[in-house]
């Protein structure tokens, strides 16, 4: 098993690949069942404030 990749990375590895590309060919393989999609925020949210 290969770690775990933000889009950015793959994007930044595959220089000449269009975005639309990358989406749809990301989104193919996670329906197939190739790969698996997690979701996590991009920033921690935000400390209550008093």
């Amino acid at each position: 098993m290969r770690r775990a990749m933000r889009y950015s990375e793959i994007s930044r590895l595959l220089a000449g690949v269009s975005q639309k590309m990358l989406t749809q060919t990301l989104r193919s393989l996670e329906r197939d069942g190739v790969i698996t999609r997690t979701v996590t925020p991009t920033s921690p949210s935000p400390s209550p404030t008093r």
